[in-house]
């Protein structure tokens, strides 16, 4: 198919869905434990309880579900780099990556398509004389926000799964054992115990989520890089052309960890325990404020934030290079 203004799709989605999926796997395996530490800050103390031990003897994964907040509790609040101590030091440093494998599959679906796409829904809201270096922000956002909506529908159920295994981990710390093996016996109990519809927990959070960290991510990323082009017309011989990837990936990360934070919290959470929640965006989001605070939402923010930098300056400056090097068109 060729390319024609307002046509959806052309043939190089499938060339930027492959470039996208590789270079997102890469760099999530890259940042996984900075994510595995947020999720555990996310969820710790969680609605003002933390679990402790309780007894030196292992109890069922059927008991480890039915934790109540009647368990013994811990209140001190340990910030990122003392929470990546306690873990190294009572879990081992491989636990920083717990579900690592279903996190780099989640990406080849998210990356794929947010990313893969994107260039295409952002052409077919052009109007007459549109281009991608002049194109209003509020296009490139509402392109980011399809694409990141669309994208999530694939991977919720990786995403529940890699949620679960990053908190199991805790279990241990109460002396229970861990509801899961592993990524694929996590799949069978879920399916087995929550049915299908487990695998969508939090969904409707997850795709607000998506929609607009990608909004904007993305635009973000797209808007500065081109506004730099144009500043400065001699970009392409200084820095090897990285100059404005370079500056729109600092800003996108900066951008994605501000709007990511809150409703990352919320949905983890939900994700990890829905019973505890009533399986609700808004009992989730207002109990966790009623027992821990406002700023509770932004527990994880810092390693959010260096996450969100490093992940989004690697992934662009590569992902564009590549499509260089293959003599395809950049974002």
């Amino acid at each position: 198919m060729t390319t024609t203004h307002n046509t959806l799709i052309d043939r190089s989605f499938v060339n930027r869905f492959y470039v996208a999926a590789f270079c997102s796997s890469f760099c999530e395996f890259l940042t996984y434990p900075l994510d595995f530490l947020t999720t555990r800050m996310q969820l710790q103390n969680e609605l003002g309880k933390a679990i402790v031990a309780t007894s030196t003897s292992p109890l069922s994964a059927t008991a480890a579900e039915t934790l109540t907040h009647k368990t013994i509790i811990r209140k001190e609040q340990l910030s990122f780099v003392k929470m990546a101590l306690h873990v190294v030091k009572t879990e081992g440093f491989s636990s920083l990556y717990a579900g690592a494998g279903i996190a780099i599959t989640r990406q080849v679906f998210n990356a794929g398509v947010s990313v893969g796409l994107y260039s295409d829904v952002r052409s077919f809201l052009f109007s007459e004389g549109e281009t991608p270096s002049n194109c209003a922000l509020w296009k490139r956002a509402l392109a980011g926000a399809i694409t990141g909506a669309s994208a999530q529908l694939l991977s919720n159920p990786t995403d529940v799964i890699r949620v679960r295994l990053q908190a199991d981990g805790r279990m241990k710390l109460a002396g229970l054992q861990k509801r899961y093996t592993g990524a694929v016996d996590a799949a069978i109990k879920i399916a087995t115990h929550e049915g299908f519809i487990g695998f969508y927990a939090g969904l409707s959070t997850s795709i607000v989520r998506a929609a607009l960290i990608n909004a904007a991510g993305i635009s973000a990323y797209d808007h500065v890089k081109q506004a730099v082009k144009l500043a400065d017309p001699k970009h392409e011989t200084r820095w090897r052309g990285i100059g404005p990837q370079l500056a729109g990936s600092i800003v996108c990360g900066i951008v994605g960890a501000l709007v990511a934070a809150p409703i990352n919290t919320v949905r983890t959470r939900l994700m990890n325990n829905p019973t505890l929640y009533r399986h609700s965006i808004s009992f989730c989001a207002v109990e966790t404020v009623k027992q821990e605070g406002v700023l509770s939402l932004y527990k994880g923010f810092v390693p959010t934030l260096h996450r969100q930098i490093l992940f989004n300056t690697v992934f662009w400056i590569v992902f564009e290079g590549i499509q260089r090097e293959l003599g395809q068109e950049r974002l």
